[in-house]
């Protein structure tokens, strides 16, 4: 109370001084929940953004790990503060897409070999059907660094119908495109030649669709079939 106010002042600050509902109610167990929830929640918003498939796995291993947290913290009198909890179901529930950003790491470092072993060990660690076929494309990437098209082929082939469905056009793209380079390093022009064609309809106006078009000129050029493919644009311009 403040000493020489009115009752009805001393009142108004009694009332402040009283925790609200709220806070009461935030207890550590309660925290954990609101944070596993909130974080479910965003990452599922974050993939409609991008035009990819809702994972189940993915909510289904983050609300697991959720209910056990909060029971071992209003039950089994564990410790655990939100900060680690939210740390631990990122590791836990991002593993595989972070393991496919070292591996891309150590593709841009020239050292394929390794990031061939970390893709390989993330498509060990039950990924869901998006971060294995995300794994998959950087896969057959690096085999085409490493100049192995035809394991690039072997890769992206198997993958390249479950993409178009499961992830947004950034990664189709990006499959196409690579597929295309390995048809085209293996001399399968024509084979060649569709993927990239691909990749303009699939997302147009990005950089997959320019590097696109400069190797779809390069293999018109190999195969002598550019002047053919212009006197066929015309004729339809005519039309």
């Amino acid at each position: 109370m403040v000493e020489g106010c009115s009752p009805r002042a001393q009142a108004g600050w009694a009332r402040r001084e009283q925790p609200s509902i709220v806070y009461k109610k935030m207890t550590p167990s309660f925290l954990i929940f609101v944070v596993g929830l909130l974080y479910v929640v965003i990452f599922w918003s974050l993939s409609l953004l991008r035009r990819e498939r809702l994972s189940n796995q993915f909510a289904y291993e983050g609300l697991s790990l959720t209910g056990i947290t909060f029971a071992a913290v209003r039950w089994g009198g564990v410790g655990v503060h939100p900060i680690y909890f939210l740390m631990l179901l990122y590791l836990i529930t991002m593993r595989v897409r972070l393991l496919v950003e070292l591996g891309n790491m150590l593709s841009k470092w020239g050292r394929y070999h390794q990031a061939l072993a970390v893709y390989r060990l993330a498509l060990h660690l039950f990924p869901d059907r998006s971060s294995r076929l995300i794994a998959s494309i950087n896969m057959g990437a690096a085999y085409l660094e490493q100049a192995k098209p035809e394991r690039t082929i072997e890769v992206l082939e198997n993958a390249k119908g479950q993409i178009a469905r499961q992830l947004g056009p950034k990664y189709a793209a990006g499959c196409c495109y690579n597929l295309g380079m390995a048809y085209r390093r293996t001399g399968r022009h024509a084979d060649a030649l569709r993927q990239f064609s691909e990749v303009r309809d699939i997302y147009p106006l990005s950089g997959y669709a320019r590097l696109a078009e400069k190797a779809r000129n390069a293999t018109l050029e190999e195969t002598g079939m550019t002047v053919l493919v212009r006197k066929e644009e015309d004729d339809l311009e005519r039309l």
